[in-house]
């Protein structure tokens, strides 16, 4: 049997569920790719399912307190809480803050640090500090900008020049050509008219970014290192506004952005890579501070008021971020994301989808259809897997076709979801699609070396999926285009699909 439509030109498969091409505000809405989005706030692309998802909320685990910046000493597992004033206290990642200060900053930059030996070494623009879990140092060194390790010496910049310690030896400045394992100074781009603002250690030689655009690499250590001319139209924000990710380095500029790969040798200009955002690009400040996030796969730019561009290099697109407070600085400790702000220090918490307290907002945007006649917009369906039950107030929508986020039954107690404007129902009739399991529980048959094994020594799938919930809508709306997008706050989710029936009139 086939079903029979009086509209000869209806379209039964308009689906979008693909949106792994990210944001792209350079063009028209109705002109951007099928997979982009003109608009996208607190969503981003799920990797297992290459499906767009709300992002994680935040806990807080230390706040009433005044921050200008944080270091984070791995090896000690300690905060190093810097506030206004440049004094310093101690706390660990549960939020313990020490009242006693235990030193004070030597520079007025933001502190750029590394691990080192016990513990930590930072670089403010004063001479160089190390805190070793104990107790906090300041050594007698050249004005430091920046600090790394390499082959065995501390290394920092200032101006032109790069120091190096003896090896070893954070405490060796003394330079004596006599000594090999002495300190050591180099200079790049002797005379070019620049300053270094900004030094990345790869695995076989060091980025050297300057303020006059131009990019060299120190290759090799001494006393066989050489420095060579890389590019001369590298363009980067400050020393804050670049870093490595794996053994590339993500260099944010003034008009765009670039991915300058480690096997890039000779006078070279790498591709923007933000041409689509150059928009969003213009909205972050002059040395916005970058930060990769391994367990993201992301490019942090953090901008004013919690606004953060995110790049992500798995799906090379970019998605936006909006925090409900102002953002300074992001680390990761293992997995763990943690948020630095003005007043506090947050993690990333995939159970809820506040911050501060407030709920967060999310949107996105896609591609607008536009045809030759008018759509007649018949039928349409949402289906979403729901990550969560804390509270649902949204909707997706298709032209003027509003449909509620399929929810499944919503309890009255302890529900937090605002009643005006809400189009979620408690007692809803939206359809559940139970997912089988994954793998068998009883008479599981799988062993190893012939034994009978344990079922947590079989598998590491999970038992049963998340279940997906659909919304239908039977509706005659027509236009000459379509806008296809969603709001909404508070809950998390992930966008399996939106479908349409659709006639051309």
């Amino acid at each position: 049997m086939k079903l029979s439509t009086k509209h000869g030109g209806q379209q039964t498969t308009t689906v979008y569920a693909d949106f792994t091409g990210g944001l792209n505000t350079a063009a028209q809405v109705d002109a951007i790719a099928e997979n982009q989005l003109a608009e996208c706030v607190n969503m981003e692309v799920d990797f297992s399912t290459a499906r767009l998802k709300t992002v994680e909320g935040t806990a807080d685990i230390l706040s009433n307190t005044e921050i200008f910046a944080v270091v984070c000493d791995l090896i000690n597992s300690l905060m190093l809480v810097v506030d206004a004033e440049k004094y310093i206290r101690v706390a660990d990642f549960n939020g313990n803050l020490n009242s006693e200060s235990i030193g004070k900053l030597s520079g007025e930059l933001y502190p750029k640090y590394c691990a080192w030996k016990n513990g930590v070494l930072i670089a403010s623009g004063g001479h160089l500090q190390y805190f070793d879990g104990n107790n906090f140092l300041t050594i007698d060194t050249p004005s430091a900008d920046d600090v790394f390790v390499r082959a065995g010496r501390v290394a920092i910049y200032s101006g032109s020049w790069i120091y190096y310690s003896g090896v070893g030896d954070e405490n060796d400045w003394y330079f004596d050509n006599n000594r090999e394992n002495s300190a050591k100074f180099i200079g790049v781009g002797y005379k070019d008219g620049g300053k270094l603002i900004g030094l990345e250690p790869l695995s076989n030689n060091i980025l050297a970014l300057k303020d006059n655009r131009y990019c060299y690499r120190i290759i090799g250590e001494y006393p066989e290192w050489q420095i060579d001319k890389s590019a001369t139209q590298i363009d980067c924000k400050g020393r804050l506004s670049y870093c490595a990710a794996g053994d590339e380095v993500f260099v944010l500029g003034n008009n765009g952005a670039c991915l300058i790969q480690n096997s890039y040798y000779g006078n070279f200009k790498p591709e923007n890579i933000a041409a689509q955002v150059v928009a969003e690009i213009h909205k972050l400040p002059k040395n916005a501070q970058v930060r990769y996030l391994p367990p993201l796969y992301q490019v942090w730019c953090i901008g004013n008021d919690g606004y953060v561009l995110v790049y992500d290099l798995r799906f090379k697109a970019w998605f936006k971020r909006q925090f409900n407070a102002n953002v300074i600085d992001v680390f990761n400790v293992g997995d763990d994301i943690f948020i630095v702000k003005n007043d506090r220090v947050s993690k990333l918490d995939k159970g809820s989808f506040k911050d501060n307290g407030k709920w967060l907002c999310w949107k996105f945007l896609a591609k607008r259809m536009v045809g030759h006649y008018d759509y007649l917009l018949k039928h349409t369906k949402v289906s979403v897997t729901m990550l969560n039950n804390e509270r649902y107030n949204g909707h997706i929508f298709c032209g003027k076709v509003r449909l509620a986020l399929p929810t499944p039954r919503l309890k009255t107690y302890e529900n937090y979801s605002p009643v005006y404007e809400n189009l979620a129902r408690k007692n809803t009739r939206t359809r559940m699609l139970p997912q089988p399991p994954n793998g068998l529980t009883h008479w599981n048959y799988n062993t190893f070396g012939g034994d009978n094994s344990k079922l947590y020594d079989v598998s590491q799938a999970k038992i049963f999926s998340n279940d997906v919930y659909e919304v239908h809508s039977k509706n005659y709306f027509r236009s000459h285009f379509l806008d296809i997008g969603g709001q909404g706050e508070g809950g998390r989710f992930i966008l399996q699909s939106i479908i349409m029936d659709i006639a051309d009139v």
